[in-house]
């Protein structure tokens, strides 16, 4: 076999400076992406020990709901870091040659791209709001502070609702 590429056939070649950019920036993407993960499993852990280790029979609901919302940015994390996964994986194939079905596979990139901006914006969302519900409890009769909270809860809302929508 000679080093001419055969009727309806790349040849192998080494790859360019431009593609080994394109998989390390795809490399730092997935594993920045699934350390995050693995930093909300070390909270939801921390959590679930603190949880345990009191010695309250009964948990109380400031309690509870703080690790419902901790386990929901979890589940959140874990989808965000999965559909970030999955539209790289998806993104390769249109890099290569004979690209099946690039009108497919273009729609796909988008709505997962859309699913993954709006899974980020609700852990941010949650985020905030476990921290501005922390600092609430910090003042409970200062009425400025709790204005200032509620209107910073809603820029947040506001905020991640524009950037998602848009």
């Amino acid at each position: 076999m000679s080093s001419t590429t055969l009727q309806g056939q790349q040849q192998s070649l080494p790859l360019s400076s431009s593609d080994l950019e394109i998989l390390k920036e795809w490399m730092l993407q997935i594993s920045v992406s699934w350390v995050l993960c693995g930093i909300n499993v070390t909270l939801v852990l921390t959590i679930l020990c603190a949880i345990f280790l009191s010695e309250q029979k009964r948990l109380s609901k400031p309690q509870l709901i703080l690790f419902a919302l901790v386990a929901l940015m979890f589940i959140v994390t874990i989808g965000s870091a999965v559909l970030n996964t999955q539209f790289i994986l998806l993104d390769m194939t249109t890099s290569g040659y004979n690209v099946p079905n690039i009108a497919e596979i273009e729609q796909q990139t988008v709505d997962l791209e859309i699913a993954s901006l709006i899974l980020d914006r609700l852990n941010y969302v949650i985020g905030d709001g476990i921290v501005i519900w922390r600092a609430w409890i910090l003042f409970p009769g200062n009425r400025l502070v709790k204005a200032i909270l509620t209107m910073a809860i809603i820029a947040s809302f506001v905020g991640a609702g524009t950037d998602a929508g848009f």
